[in-house]
C-alpha cells in the first residue's frame, strides 16, 4: 500500500508526514528515504521530506514500483487528486491522508515566510517570495481551498485538521494508526508523537527540520486589518464552516 500524506501548506504537513513514515516504520514498513535511494526515484521525489509534487500518471506509475514489489510507504504531496490516484484509492492500492489549517492563519503564514525568503534575496519554487502584501497571500490562499476540497470530495480521505495535530497531537496520530490498520501499542505511538513535538523540533532537538516558524493559531485575529478580514470572507467565508471554523 502506498499512503499518500497530501498537506496544504504551511499547515504541518512535514510533521504529519514525518509522524506516518515513522508509524509504518515502527510497524515493520519501509522507510520511504530508503526505497527512494534503493529504487532510483531522487527525480521524483525531494530529499527532505520525499515530495512528489503533482499526482500524474506516469509519476504515479513510477514511485509505484516499490509497492507492486509489496512494499508500504508513504509519500507527501501538496497537489490536488487526480483520477490515477483515486484509481489507486479506489482498488485498494493507496490510502490518502489530508491535514489543513483555518486558511486564514495559511494566508499571515505564507506571507511571513515570503518576507523572510525576500530578506535573503532567494526565488523560492513555493511562490511565497512573490506575495508582497497580505492581501496576494490572501488570495494566494484562495487556490490552496481548490487542493482541500479534491480531496474532501474523494470521501475516502483520513482528513486532520493543524489545530486538532497540536492540540492532541497522539490523539490524531491515533486515528492515523486505526485509519492505516497498523499494529501498534500506544507506548510505540506516544514515542513516535514526542520525537516530533514542537518544543523539541525548536530547540533544534528534533532528528528533521519541519518548516516551524510560529505555527501559532488564531494568529490572524489580531494581525490582519478590517479589510483583509473582509477579504478573507469573500473568498472562504462559505467554506469555513465546512472546514470546521467560525467564519
Amino acid at each position: 500500500m502506498i499512503v499518500m500524506s497530501v498537506g496544504m501548506q504551511k499547515a504541518g504537513s512535514a510533521w504529519y508526514f514525518n509522524i506516518t513514515n515513522d508509524l509504518l516504520i515502527a510497524a515493520g514498513h519501509q522507510d520511504i528515504r530508503v526505497l527512494r535511494e534503493r529504487f532510483h526515484l531522487q527525480n521524483f521525489m525531494t530529499k527532505g521530506h520525499c515530495n512528489m509534487g503533482s499526482l500524474k500518471t506516469h509519476k504515479l506509475a513510477i514511485v509505484s514500483f516499490p509497492h507492486w514489489l509489496g512494499n508500504t510507504y508513504t509519500i507527501k504531496t501538496h497537489n490536488p487528486l487526480t483520477p490515477a490516484a483515486l484509481w489507486m484509492i479506489k482498488h485498494g492500492f493507496m490510502k490518502a491522508t489530508y491535514i489543513y489549517r483555518d486558511p486564514r492563519d495559511v494566508a499571515m503564514s505564507v506571507f511571513e515566510h515570503g518576507e523572510r525568503i525576500r530578506t535573503k534575496g532567494i526565488r523560492s519554487q513555493t511562490g511565497f517570495d512573490l506575495l508582497t502584501s497580505i492581501e496576494e497571500a490572501i488570495r494566494f490562499t484562495s487556490q490552496l481551498l481548490l487542493v482541500w476540497e479534491s480531496w474532501v470530495q474523494c470521501g475516502e480521505s483520513l482528513l486532520v485538521r493543524y489545530e486538532s495535530l497540536r492540540r492532541d497531537a497522539l490523539h490524531e496520530a491515533e486515528r492515523l494508526v486505526d485509519f492505516l490498520e497498523l499494529d501498534l501499542p500506544k507506548e510505540t505511538i506516544n514515542e513516535v508523537v514526542e520525537r516530533y513535538d514542537i518544543k523539541q523540533v525548536r530547540k533544534g532537538l528534533s532528528p528533521l527540520r519541519l518548516h516551524f516558524y510560529k505555527g501559532q493559531t488564531g494568529r490572524w485575529k489580531e494581525a490582519m486589518t478590517p479589510s483583509q478580514k473582509a477579504l478573507c470572507q469573500d473568498l472562504f467565508g462559505k467554506l469555513l464552516p465546512r472546514m470546521g471554523y467560525d467564519s
